[in-house]
């Protein structure tokens, strides 16, 4: 312990120097205009001096090593598992989860956004901010890993077409669909669970695996252990959020860790939102049909190009064909797309809102080939039911759910088993969930 924090000192006094070295304002001012955590009169566009540069910036580099100075020796235990070279225990060494307060916003409109997606300067100081907000997995925690792409192409709701790539201002209204979108999922999660009859959970009990927080980015050795166990994670969570902007159904990691995750667990656990970035002004479902009509392995992108030879292994040791993945992922993508839509009733409760909203849907899965699957998503006639149940959510999700167990979830788990390899079927844990997985 001693040597971390004694190396931890050392970083201080090198950060603290180059906190007092001139400041390119440019820069400066781009990385406090990420900053959506910070107070709004320090993200004024007006340059300030070269003294308020230096004072924030010496703000700042305390504010990390503060912060990080517990996670200094919480790295060295996770290196010190490393060294072990335990593979079973490995996974459990390596997780690190976040609270949702990092994570949630105040309103719809993303007020408040949470600072981990709000922060979108990728210096070395905010990878340590964003590891510093995580902590290692307690026994009796539960987690939902977070499935999201890190960026967008300006069709989703409220980017005006801009790109998220080197645009500071898109990145952080993309930064607060997905606080609001995660705040849909969570309210989701919760009345979904109270209609299954489980135990409500508390939202202060959540708990995420989200790469950015979770993966010491700025720790090359750790951070190659915890990409090279992703699938681990991803088996290993109690339930699987997907942030859905289009841009997610083209990313080929995105889309493995869906068919992943339903090898291993039943569709009741996956949480899907896309009606948070769903655009009505310009309308992005056109967007959407694209990317589900052409997901493939050889079509998904990637950004390292090597990544697409290890997915591809995965894929052939789990699945009967690279085409059977493919249907599976379009499959399970098109139901839990549709669930999403029919876990919110207020935004379908008329023929008519149902008709904009849920039929491009409906006819995109008829029209892959699925037709069973739209004729039975299609037999929940949302705005005759909630109006019969005199718009009570709670009845209304009760029966919602009551249709999934009955009609949807089983033809999801024989797509399962018929893209499934015997190995790829080896792993299917079912219900089991929790800490005890990790033992």
């Amino acid at each position: 312990m001693a040597t971390a924090v004694g190396d931890m000192e050392d970083q201080r006094a090198a950060w603290l120097r180059a906190a007092d070295e001139a400041v390119p304002w440019e820069r400066f001012r781009d990385e406090v205009r990420g900053q959506t955590f910070f107070p709004p009169d320090e993200r004024d566009i007006a340059p300030p001096s070269r003294e308020e540069a230096i004072q924030l910036a010496r703000r700042r580099a305390e504010v990390a090593l503060d912060l990080t100075s517990r996670v200094a020796v919480e790295l060295q235990d996770m290196h010190a598992a490393l060294e072990q070279g335990d593979e079973e225990a490995l996974p459990a060494a390596l997780l690190r989860v976040t609270q949702l307060d990092y994570l949630d916003a105040d309103n719809h409109h993303g007020g408040g956004v949470g600072e981990l997606w709000g922060e979108t300067f990728g210096t070395e100081l905010a990878a340590r901010r964003w590891i510093a907000s995580s902590a290692p997995l307690a026994r009796a925690e539960d987690f939902f890993f977070i499935s999201h792409a890190w960026d967008d192409d300006g069709d989703s709701n409220g980017l005006e077409g801009v790109a998220t790539h080197g645009n500071i201002e898109s990145l952080a209204e993309f930064a607060r669909r997905k606080a609001v979108a995660l705040q849909n999922v969570v309210r989701s999660i919760l009345e979904l669970q109270e209609a299954e009859g489980g135990a409500r959970l508390n939202r202060s009990a959540f708990r995420f695996w989200l790469d950015k927080s979770s993966i010491p980015q700025f720790e090359p050795r750790l951070r190659t252990a915890c990409v090279a166990h992703l699938e681990s994670f991803v088996g290993l969570s109690s339930g699987l959020v997907i942030l859905l902007n289009s841009r997610y159904i083209r990313r080929l990691w995105c889309v493995y860790e869906l068919a992943c995750y339903l090898c291993r667990h039943p569709p009741h656990r996956v949480y899907v939102n896309q009606r948070s970035f769903l655009n009505h002004r310009t309308d992005n479902s056109p967007r959407y049909a694209r990317a589900v009509q052409a997901l493939s392995v050889n079509e998904c992108e990637c950004t390292d190009e090597a990544d697409r030879a290890v997915l591809r292994a995965k894929v052939a040791a789990y699945y009967v064909s690279e085409e059977a993945f493919a249907r599976f992922a379009q499959f399970s993508l098109l139901a839990l797309v549709v669930r999403d839509y029919l876990s919110y009733p207020p935004l379908i409760r008329t023929e008519e809102l149902y008709s904009r909203v849920v039929d491009p849907w409906l006819q995109l899965t008829a029209g892959l080939g699925f037709a069973h699957l739209a004729e039975v998503l299609r037999e929940f006639e949302v705005p005759r039911i909630y109006a019969e149940l005199g718009f009570d959510d709670r009845a209304y999700m009760r029966q919602l759910h009551t249709h999934l167990e009955r009609r949807v979830y089983p033809l999801l788990d024989a797509e399962r088993q018929a893209a499934c390899t015997r190995r790829g079927l080896a792993l299917w844990k079912g219900e089991t969930g929790g800490y005890d997985r990790c033992k």
